[in-house]
């Protein structure tokens, strides 16, 4: 909850700075749903493998074609039984990806993106007040498609994976705002 509270304020005040007015900056935000292939371990049983997640991105544009984005994104909760004690598990990512961009119109676009993340996540066993946390970093890639709305909002719809040994898939709809 910290977390979104000090994400909130600080797109706040990027927004309300004049850093950006016109530059090639954008931020955004978008809401999806996340399955995690996971690779149970020995007397584990995963139970619920999916969940809404949301991210929150910025990047900078290096010309029309080439971007370079930054994000942090809330993989939601899953849940497992490990050793016969029901388990909550959450995470989250943090990435940085080069983005290609092909323009079909005015308005609508296509994208690619490829790049690094770095992935945590926390297990807690209630019942026995227990929990463990593991992280673990890899490469990212993804598509996704762009609609302007206007000049400076646009829409987005993209897949994201992320290639771990519990494999992590993303589909999500969102929307960014350019200085």
């Amino acid at each position: 909850m910290n977390k979104l509270v000090l994400s909130s304020a600080l797109a706040a005040t990027l927004l309300s700075s004049s850093v950006f007015a016109d530059s090639n900056f954008y931020l955004g935000g978008s809401v999806g749903q996340t399955e995690v292939d996971y690779v149970p371990a020995a007397g584990a049983t995963v139970t619920d493998d999916s969940d809404t997640s949301w991210k929150i991105f910025g990047g900078y544009n290096i010309n029309e074609n080439f971007a370079v984005e930054v994000a942090y994104q809330d993989l939601g909760d899953n849940s497992a039984v490990v050793l016969g004690q029901p388990t909550d598990i959450d995470g989250e990512a943090l990435s940085i990806s080069l983005v290609g961009k092909l323009s079909i119109n005015d308005q609508f676009g296509v994208f690619g993106k490829l790049g690094y993340a770095d992935v945590e996540a926390d297990a807690d066993v209630p019942s026995l007040n227990a929990s463990v946390s593991a992280s673990d970093s890899d490469v990212l890639y993804g598509i996704g498609a762009v609609y302007s709305v206007t000049e400076t909002v646009d829409v987005r719809l993209e897949w994201e994976h992320i290639d771990l040994a519990d494999e992590i898939d993303t589909v999500s709809l969102g929307v960014s705002y350019n200085f």
